[in-house]
């Protein structure tokens, strides 16, 4: 069910978030946020050089207030899933570029020059910085890491108004300090992390 859906996603974002820390863009930090954004999103966090096993579902935090529905049984409106997931952009890219697009193909369109799929995966962007200046403001990490396949898949094109949009909404002067990243592990970090 989505519930063991959502868990086994908790668990591969943790284990990510263990191997970016240990080997990947957050060598070095003591305190790291990762976000995956595939499907769905998922969330690891990394806290006084210690990985944080308990409930974190990043993915569920508003950044929208009566925002779009989440995706499956959530029920919840506005969630950081229902934006700027693999899964949400789909749901962009069919309106803009008709029915069976999907965010790779937006991708692929704002490469070729498309200005409105650029802005469009711009607005994700936005979207997602607003939900890491929240997360940068709880936890001041020293790093936040973005992975993930459509993260990896999208990268700058989405990460470029993130940065601007999370220290936007970032206080000081961890607003400032904060480095705001791709993984550099791909696909396989789950898989490093849980080994």
């Amino acid at each position: 069910g989505h519930d063991g859906e959502r868990r086994r996603l908790r668990l591969d974002a943790n284990a990510a978030a263990l191997a970016e820390w240990r080997l990947g863009a957050g060598r070095g930090a003591q305190d790291l946020v990762m976000l995956t954004l595939g499907t769905g999103v998922g969330g690891g966090l990394v806290l006084g050089g210690r990985l944080y096993r308990g409930w974190a579902e990043l993915g569920h935090m508003v950044v929208v207030a009566g925002g779009p529905p989440c995706f499956g049984s959530c029920g919840g409106h506005g969630h950081l899933e229902a934006l700027a997931s693999g899964q949400a952009v789909d749901r962009l890219a069919g309106a803009e570029l008709g029915d069976g697009a999907t965010a790779q193909d937006l991708i692929e369109a704002t490469r070729a020059g498309d200005e409105r799929a650029a802005e469009l995966l711009a607005g994700v962007g936005r979207l997602l910085g607003a939900g890491i200046g929240s997360l940068i403001n709880v936890f001041d990490p020293d790093v936040v890491v973005v992975g993930g396949g459509f993260g990896a898949s999208a990268g700058e094109l989405v990460l470029a108004s993130a940065r601007e949009a999370a220290r936007a909404e970032a206080l000081a002067p961890a607003a400032e300090r904060v480095r705001i990243v791709s993984a550099e592990l791909g696909a396989g970090a789950g898989l490093i992390g849980a080994g």
